[in-house]
């Protein structure tokens, strides 16, 4: 025990007294106006056992008066638990001062503690022991925990700080295993704050995998953050360098207003969603500058969902993307097995990236119950590319039929390399898509246009100068079927070239059917410019190629036909066709369609190609007058008589010609070999026609019609059949401003002159209603 030494006007008794009669603690100070004084013995200091800490109620309590000691090699364990009995449940303040109090045993500060450090106090915790602090701690941003051990708590602190655990935040400074512990320590109570500095993490990974909150104005650099197994996490408000986050098997996670930037790195995206996610929202971010080192296929996407596995609900909000070098922005996909409940990505801001804006990839074993895709901008979209290259880089983009249950609704996006709008989606409405196949000189892509196929309902979208295949469009190889065109509006704004007009750098022109931008200022000469290469002269200006001028309003191409098709109410403006259509087979309509051209006649509709074998209840208001019927039109079974209500127009063959223009002297109609061409001139009235061919190949036949007076070209199908069988095929026509057509059939693949390829046409015929 140690020896209290008392003033001479006190006994032991009578100071024991007064201290239970104060209700106070006996404390030490260097003014010697106390009424008890301490004698240090033994290397430690203690009042007699525990009777002055009961009796300090609401007070604080100096742990070195009552036997503590930071010298970093006597236990404390024993003297701070006999503090905390001492202190029961009255509020107290436990008072740290300079030294390292080493704890071996375990130890619990209850809640009505508060552990106030001064700086340089710290508890040390032996490896595989404990402290758990249930209350708070009352100290600023140094370090107060060291030791291979454990620290819980503070339980009820609003704000921890790794700084408690020996971060520095000074750039250099590995302060991982700081973070590390500070997030081991937190509890639901507490926000992580990562206070001003900048905090290396040493590209380490930092593991979460409990219910907690990280937010601050300081930097994390150089990490992996992986949240996994664990639910209720937020991270809110971080600036970041290098650091990226991963999450699987986790719900209710909230990634709100942080700042992504500067990762160069084999990762899937700067935030990765994995299997066994739900409730993910991903709000109010900026995501800059993500790069790969391998692969722009696979790696350095903004977010990606890439798993086999079920997601739940994910939400993508008010997020702003730049620089973004992979695959998308926005990338969702996977293998057999994905499922995901919901997905809404909503009021993004998506800008130059090197492939695509929003990508859905997968194959069709991919599940998508319901998805959202709305009033995001998507502006400049393969832009970060390498010059000469294209392909791949479009503004929002699905491919296979496993998003058909996802709208995308009331985008903006512009200047996108590739497409505006592609693949198979529910419905596509109210989008702005404006300048797609944005730059074919340096990123040259054959397959542009505003939107690519759309969905089932591709409706009220405006779209404004679309690239080479026109403002909506869609290719099949097999049917294209159940889909509705309605009140969309495609136009072409821009300027016609004059010859000696003054024109300044950044002017967009058109000229002979092509986009040009001025490169050098000056007046332009007597004749427009053409090609379609870089520094084209014209006059005193310069000029470089642009794109295609997008002559089709909507143009679909079914190999195999078109079914349950409705085109409704669009309006062309500067669109020389408004519909291009091949191949119509069963249950279509096109009606209430509007057009207006400047500088081009218009062809309000086109409709040939392929040959369909059946032509069952088309509805067609070529005027917007009326309707014109047909109905019930086998085309396989006319065998060369005249279709009800059809009319057969006088035509013969005026040459046939192999592929080196020379006639070929032994010529009828069963014999048109060596990629002979058989030319046809039909007078008729203008209006729709109806071409019927019997012939058999062993390639395939491709018709192409002419003017038959100035010999332009209008317009072409083909039609593969290697069965060496004569068949019929036939196809609709509309003709308008002509009273003559001419036909040209060759073999389909005319390239091919050493396979021998042939055409054997058994009659042509061509009907006019």
């Amino acid at each position: 025990m140690g020896v209290i030494v008392l003033p001479n006007f006190m006994t032991l008794s009578e100071a024991k007294g007064m201290v239970v009669k104060m209700g106070k603690l006996i404390k030490i100070t260097t003014l010697a106006v106390l009424l008890v004084s301490v004698l240090i013995m033994t290397n430690h200091v203690y009042a007699s056992g525990y009777e002055a800490v009961q009796a300090d109620i609401n007070g604080e309590v100096n742990v070195n008066l009552y036997g503590a000691n930071g010298n970093n090699t006597f236990d404390n364990s024993t003297v701070l638990n006999n503090i905390i009995t001492g202190v029961g449940s009255n509020n107290t303040d436990l008072y740290f001062p300079k030294g390292i109090y080493k704890i071996s045993g375990n130890i619990t500060f209850p809640d009505n503690i508060t552990l106030t450090f001064e700086k340089g106090a710290m508890l040390s915790v032996d490896n595989s022991k404990t402290v758990t602090i249930n209350g708070q701690i009352n100290a600023e941003m140094f370090q107060v925990f060291t030791g291979a051990g454990a620290v819980n708590g503070p339980a009820n602190n609003p704000q921890i700080y790794p700084q408690w655990w020996g971060a520095k935040g000074d750039g250099s400074t590995d302060d991982s295993a700081s973070l590390k512990k500070t997030i081991d320590s937190s509890t639901v109570n507490n926000t992580i704050f990562i206070s001003n500095g900048s905090f290396n993490l040493n590209n380490n990974t930092i593991n979460i995998t409990k219910s907690l909150k990280i937010s601050g104005s300081g930097i994390l650099n150089n990490a992996k953050l992986y949240i996994t197994g664990t639910s209720n996490v937020e991270i809110n408000g971080l600036t970041t360098n290098n650091v990226y986050l991963s999450i699987s098997n986790s719900s209710n996670i909230k990634v709100l207003n942080n700042k992504f930037t500067n990762i160069t790195k084999d990762i899937g995206g700067c935030i990765s969603l994995n299997a066994g996610c739900t409730d993910i929202h991903i709000i109010g971010n900026s995501i800059s500058n993500i790069n790969y080192i391998t692969s722009a296929s696979v790696y350095g996407c903004g977010v990606k969902l890439e798993t086999s596995g079920a997601v739940g609900t994910v939400e993508i909000d008010s997020n702003n993307f730049s620089n973004i070098h992979g695959p998308a922005a926005i990338w969702i996909g996977g293998g057999t097995g994905l499922s995901i409940d919901d997905i809404k990505i909503t009021n993004n801001i998506i800008q130059n990236t090197e492939n695509f804006g929003i990508e859905f990839f997968g194959n069709n074993n991919v599940i998508i119950r319901a998805g959202l895709i709305e009033k995001n901008k998507v502006w400049d979209i393969g832009s970060q590319r390498a010059p000469g290259t294209g392909v791949g880089c479009g503004g929002i983009y699905t491919c296979g039929t496993f998003a058909s249950n996802v709208d995308v609704i009331g985008n903006d996006v512009r200047r996108v390399c590739e497409v505006g709008i592609e693949g198979r989606w529910h419905s596509v409405k109210d989008n702005y898509i404006e300048d797609t196949g944005k730059d074919q000189l340096n990123y040259p892509i054959g397959d542009s246009a505003g939107i690519y196929c759309g969905g089932q309902y591709v409706e009220n979208n405006i779209i404004v100068n679309p690239g080479a295949n026109g403002g909506i469009y869609c290719y099949s190889g097999d049917k294209i079927s159940n889909f509705n065109y309605t009140g969309n509006i495609i136009r072409n704004d821009y300027t016609q070239w004059v010859a000696a007009t003054s024109y300044s750098a950044g002017d967009l022109i058109v000229a002979n059917h092509k986009w040009y931008i001025c490169i050098q200022a000056g007046t332009s000469g007597v004749s427009s410019p053409n090609g379609t290469g870089a520094g084209i002269s014209d006059g005193s200006c310069i000029w470089n190629y642009k794109k295609p001028f997008g002559d089709n309003g909507i143009s679909l191409n079914g190999v195999m036909g078109l079914e349950d098709i409705t085109i409704k109410d669009n309006h062309g403006i500067n669109t020389p066709i408004l519909l291009l259509a091949s191949a119509f087979n069963r249950n279509i309509t096109i009606v209430g369609n509007t057009q207006q051209c400047n500088n081009y006649t218009p062809v309000l509709a086109y409709l040939g190609g392929y040959g369909s074998k059946v032509c069952e209840n088309l509805v067609f208001d070529r005027n917007n007058t009326g309707n014109m019927i047909i109905t019930n039109y086998d085309f396989s079974a006319f065998s060369g008589s005249t279709p009800d209500n059809w009319s057969l127009c006088n035509g013969t063959i005026t040459e046939v010609v192999n592929d080196s223009g020379r006639t070929i002297p032994q010529i009828n109609q069963i014999d048109a070999k060596n990629l002979g061409r058989i030319k046809q001139t039909v007078n008729f009235l203008p209006g729709l026609l109806l071409a019927e061919i019997r012939f058999k190949s062993n390639d395939g036949i491709k018709v192409k019609y002419f003017n038959g007076v100035s010999g332009a070209y209008m317009g072409e199908f083909s039609y593969t059949d290697t069965s060496g069988q004569f068949i019929v095929i036939g196809s609709l026509i509309n003709i308008t401003n002509t009273d003559s057509i001419r036909l040209e059939i060759s073999a389909k693949d005319q390239t091919d002159i050493a396979a021998g390829n042939y055409v054997a046409i058994d009659y042509i015929k061509v009907y006019e209603k």
